[in-house]
Parts: structure tokens; C-alpha cells; sequence
């Protein structure tokens, strides 16, 4: 059977194949493009400082205030960054060296309880942390 004959028989592209084509591609942009706004609610980054081990039962100031160094730049506590507190007997005094979070985020939930930075970038800053370490 040659093109000619199957035109001929079957005919060509019609009414209905442009209404379906229509159809099926208007449904496509849409739901495309909602995919892509979506990142704009579920990725929102957070405020998030470190985590510190025994500061459960202090308050969320006084756990910032004791733990977290102030970013005078950006006038806010440091994210990436902790105190590590090392006494020293001999002049009573607390020495505080910041450091790096060893110990995971606390991030601020009172707008969203969970987005998508929340669970994915502490993944990826640790890896970035290893890599600082091998290269």
C-alpha cells in the first residue's frame, strides 16, 4: 500500500486529530507549569541555626544566646556555626571558640513545618563539609 492509497482510504489529519492534539497539550503546559511554581512554597529556605546537645530544656533565646555566635554582617545568629565551650579551671572562665555544626539543624518552624531545604540540605551541606576535608 503506498502513502497515496492509505490517504486516500484513511484520509488525512482532520478535525479530531487537531482537537485531541489541543487537548493533550494545553493539559501538559498546565500541569508543567504548576510543577515548576511549586518549588517557590515547598522550597523555601528557613532560618535554622545548629543543633547543640544539652540545651533541651533552655528556651529557644537562651539556647541562641549560650550556643550560637552573632553574625554582626547580617544582624542575626550564625547559621553555619556554633560555640564550643572548653573551661578553664585556672582563671574561671569560659572560653568560646566557634566551630562548625557537627551536630545537625534546628530550623525555625513557625511558618511551614517542613519544606523541601529542610529535608534535603542538611544532606548536602554534610556532603560539602566532607569534600572541604578531602580537597
Amino acid at each position: 500500500m503506498d502513502y497515496e492509497e492509505f490517504v486516500t482510504d484513511y484520509g488525512t489529519f482532520g478535525y479530531y486529530h487537531i482537537l485531541i492534539l489541543t487537548v493533550i497539550g494545553l493539559a501538559a503546559n498546565t500541569t508543567l507549569s504548576l510543577n515548576n511554581f511549586i518549588i517557590n512554597f515547598l522550597g523555601t529556605h528557613a532560618h535554622h541555626h545548629c543543633h547543640v546537645p544539652g540545651l533541651e530544656n533552655y528556651t529557644m533565646s537562651q539556647q541562641l544566646k549560650l550556643s550560637i555566635p552573632w553574625d554582626e554582617h547580617k544582624q542575626r545568629y550564625d547559621s553555619c556555626h556554633m560555640y564550643n565551650d572548653t573551661s578553664n579551671v585556672s582563671v574561671s572562665q569560659v572560653i568560646k571558640v566557634a566551630e562548625p555544626c557537627q551536630h545537625g539543624w534546628i530550623y525555625d518552624t513557625s511558618v511551614r513545618d517542613t519544606t523541601y531545604i529542610m529535608e534535603v540540605y542538611p544532606g548536602i551541606a554534610l556532603w560539602q563539609l566532607y569534600l572541604r576535608g578531602i580537597l
